[in-house]
Formats: C-alpha cells, sequence, structure tokens
C-alpha cells in the first residue's frame, strides 16, 4: 500500500485570493495564432509532385483527363508540422499517396 503524502494547502482570502487569480490568463488573453498559413512546395519537391500526378494509375482518369467534378478537389495535401520540419505527403482522390517529405 502507498503511503499518503500530506500536501501543505494555503488557503487564500480577500486581496491574497485576487491577485492570486489576476495572475492566471482568461481564455481571451491566450496568443491568437496566426490566421494566415501558407506553405510553399520546393523545387524538388514540385517536381516529385508533379512526376507522380503524370505517372499514377487514377480510377478517375479517363482519356488521359483526371476528371472529378465540377468542385475540383483532386488532391489533398497533407502538412505535419514537427520539431525537425514538415512531413508533406498528398493523396489523390482515388485513394493514391505521394511522400513529399525532404530531408528525413
Amino acid at each position: 500500500m502507498k503511503k499518503k503524502r500530506n500536501i501543505p494547502v494555503k488557503i487564500l482570502r480577500g486581496k491574497e485570493a485576487r491577485e492570486f487569480f489576476k495572475k492566471i490568463p482568461l481564455d481571451s488573453e491566450k496568443p491568437k495564432e496566426p490566421k494566415n498559413f501558407r506553405f510553399q512546395l520546393s523545387d524538388e519537391q514540385q517536381k516529385k509532385y508533379d512526376r507522380w500526378r503524370k505517372r499514377h494509375k487514377c480510377s478517375f482518369r479517363k482519356n488521359g483527363i483526371r476528371y472529378v467534378g465540377a468542385a475540383g478537389g483532386a488532391d489533398t495535401f497533407h502538412i505535419t508540422g514537427t520539431g525537425l520540419g514538415y512531413i508533406v505527403s498528398v493523396e489523390c482522390s482515388c485513394g493514391s499517396i505521394c511522400d513529399l517529405t525532404e530531408g528525413f
């Protein structure tokens, strides 16, 4: 059986309590996240993407042209930030995936 640890508790009242709670940030005081995020493929990534786009066997390709409807959305880019850089992949609407990550 574990021993119970006695943790000292200090009860704050009045001015001391108000000063303590003033130090706790409110949700509205949290730093704002950037509204616009821009990611650009490097030249090497762009070449790899173009090559994959032309060569992969897409079930939506008819007569050499890939058609996915009026709204588009043929490719979805997945960008995951890490402490070392970004993991980048692109997914076709047919399910085929190409890894564009550099430097790992």
